[in-house]
């Protein structure tokens, strides 16, 4: 063997640890930047719609909404969890004809070998006889509303309680 020189051996190493660190770039790095108006000297008008970020539906029905987006090179799986307000926290009236005053977003991101997003909406509503504020409750393993993994206090962002 000369100085300088490496082994077959050690070479294809090197090139098959090269080509899995390649791939594991490529499971995780999100998309490719577009050219925008926000990083680029083009007019907002000729640019194309984001449409990675999705749109808000205001909607009363209850259940998982699932949807599966592939953009690129990603890979998520994303799941919305609706949470109803059913009776009053304080006088304990029905609350399920009542419109909702606002809904509150907890979101948990896992990364196995694709991005899991998992919405958890919880409603707040006003009762009409007592006029006292409910929510619902969130999930006792989401601690914040954002979060990654499966709710070790260590990983969350922000947590509020």
């Amino acid at each position: 063997m000369k100085t300088g020189k490496v082994s077959s051996d050690v070479a294809a190493l090197i090139n098959t640890l090269f080509i899995l660190f390649s791939i594991v770039l490529r499971i995780f790095l999100e998309k490719q930047t577009k050219k925008t108006s926000a990083n680029s000297s083009i007019p907002p008008s000729q640019t194309e719609k984001d449409d990675s970020t999705p749109s808000q539906k205001n909607t009363n029905k209850n259940g998982r909404d699932e949807t599966i987006t592939t953009l690129g090179n990603t890979r998520t799986v994303e799941t919305i969890t609706a949470i109803p307000v059913t009776n009053c926290s304080k006088c304990g009236e029905d609350l399920t004809g009542i419109e909702c005053t606002c809904i509150e977003r907890r979101t948990r991101i896992d990364i196995i070998f694709e991005k899991t997003l998992e919405h958890i909406d919880i409603e707040s509503k006003e009762c009409p006889s007592c006029h006292t504020s409910t929510k619902a409750s969130f999930p006792n393993d989401m601690h914040g509303p954002l979060q990654y993994g499966n709710g070790d206090t260590d990983a969350v962002i922000g947590s509020h309680g």
